[in-house]
């Protein structure tokens, strides 16, 4: 009845067309939001914590169902699209890619409940009990705050950064620098790990004064390790980890706390478009109210802001409407070999003759080599639009297997935690790569994993010690 509700709110309301597209999209909306309505119930019923398969639901629901009919009502299609020749009807193409979602998610549901059955629960907890081991924490922040201090030194200081954003468009900006980068951001996480470690032994620190100034401090810290280089992620990911980490093991956050919270990280990502897009000038000329809002590289709102970087509801509708009458080949799985080579190191591979997902894309997009043009498109397409790269989409739905297996897998490991293993500091950071997943590509996953999670893993095995327990049956309401 939601679901009805929904949709008529959309005919009628925002008067999207009828067509028989609403028919995938709303399955999609019903199979999400039942999982999410199922799940709530029995993890509130049973005391649980959710898993990290209700967060995919989520992003399914906003992806598959409400973002394709929010298109359709704000006739919003493709970010900066001058470039692209866009079809006059999207029903038949959003249709195309509802069948494959609503297909996919049956698959993953039926899938997710066979594996997390089969899965063993596991039996290591990993528990930090010499503080003395932290010291190996206070070396990495100080080797990461040494790192920064050199990256602002080699481009002139804060203000050299800042120019060398700016002008990133003229040369080569920031290249070479992303191993810097890696190891100099990761300052805030060590930050944020000594205040859990605190709190969690010190009822002093779960104040919530302290809790608040802290996350202030986060936040300015995020901006100096990082938030000046354009990305809005490597801030929001950041406070939206320690947000979780706080709300789970430290102090339960109330419900207006954490509408402020979310609204300041929706001020955040607007204003901060105007830093992403035009430098510090227009971020100046935006508070001074002189900025001309109305260019192209500034005039998108919210919402839209939302669908672009949450959702891929429009780019893989319009993958699907290049196929046709193309001369595109599929990659059969070329991309994802060329992701994982393109990390590699320059002097062992040649990363120009790499097939890699902006190659193909270019290919499909524009029906030209992106060499031969001097461009290289740079969009996103998620999971199911990288599979249609390499494989078409007749049988794209089957992406959704391994997402099943490893998510299933990834809970069971999950609800295996002890509430004293050290690794409940990376639950949140699953989290959010389970959201993040599906709306990646496979070099954007991999970044993820090596940026935000590889460092924490090697951090958590070197101040925590590990030991065998017995396994005990575990009620995770699964």
């Amino acid at each position: 009845m939601l679901i009805l509700a929904i949709n008529m709110l959309f005919f009628l309301v925002f008067n999207i067309p009828v067509g028989w597209y609403i028919l995938p999209v709303s399955a999609c909306g019903i199979l999400s939001l039942y999982q999410i309505i199922r799940i709530f119930y029995i993890c509130r019923l049973n005391g649980l914590r959710l898993p990290l398969v209700f967060y995919f639901y989520c992003t399914l629901f906003f992806g598959c169902y409400l973002a394709p009919l929010t298109h359709f009502a704000i006739n919003f299609w493709l970010i900066f699209n001058n470039s692209l020749v866009l079809p006059e009807n999207w029903e038949p193409y959003v249709l195309i890619i509802g069948v494959l979602n609503a297909l996919g998610l049956g698959l993953f549901t039926l899938c997710y409940q066979l594996f997390y059955q089969t899965s063993k629960p596991y039996n290591r907890v990993y528990l930090l009990l010499q503080s003395i081991k932290l010291n190996y924490v206070y070396v990495i922040a100080g080797i990461s705050f040494i790192f920064q201090l050199f990256i602002y030194s080699r481009l002139g200081g804060i203000t050299g950064f800042i120019e060398t954003y700016e002008s990133r468009g003229d040369g080569e900006g920031f290249a070479g620098f992303g191993l810097l980068f890696i190891i100099s951001e990761f300052f805030p996480i060590a930050l944020m790990f000594l205040f859990y470690i605190k709190a969690v032994r010190n009822e002093v620190w779960r104040r919530p004064v302290i809790i608040f100034s802290f996350l202030l401090i986060l936040f300015i810290t995020c901006m100096f390790f990082g938030g000046l280089r354009g990305s809005r992620s490597n801030t929001i990911l950041t406070l939206l980890h320690a947000g979780m980490l706080i709300h789970f093991f430290i102090r339960r956050f109330q419900v207006k706390e954490m509408v402020v919270g979310l609204l300041f990280l929706g001020c955040f990502m607007y204003v901060y478009k105007f830093y992403k897009q035009g430098g510090a000038e227009a971020v100046t000329q935006y508070s001074a109210g002189t900025l001309d809002a109305s260019e192209d590289k500034y005039n998108f709102n919210m919402m839209e802001m939302l669908l672009t970087d949450f959702a891929r509801g429009d780019i893989q509708p319009y993958l699907i409407y290049k196929y046709q009458d193309n001369k595109y080949e599929p990659k059969m799985g070329e991309t994802y070999l060329g992701g994982l080579m393109h990390f590699l190191p320059g002097a062992i591979i040649d990363k120009d003759q790499l097939t890699t997902k902006k190659t193909a894309a270019t290919e499909l997009l524009y029906g030209h080599n992106g060499q031969a043009m001097g461009f290289y498109t740079t969009r996103i397409f998620g999971l199911l639009g990288e599979y249609i790269l390499n494989f078409g989409y007749y049988t794209a739905f089957l992406i959704y297997l391994p997402l099943a297996f490893f998510i299933a897998k990834l809970d069971k490991w999950v609800y295996s935690l002890s509430p004293a293993d050290v690794r409940n500091f990376i639950v949140p950071l699953w989290i959010l790569f389970v959201i993040f997943l599906f709306s990646a590509d496979l070099d954007n996953t991999i970044f993820f994993f090596m940026k935000r999670m590889l460092l924490v893993i090697v951090m958590l095995s070197l101040v925590s010690s590990k030991y065998i327990i017995k396994p005990t049956a575990v009620r995770d309401g699964q």
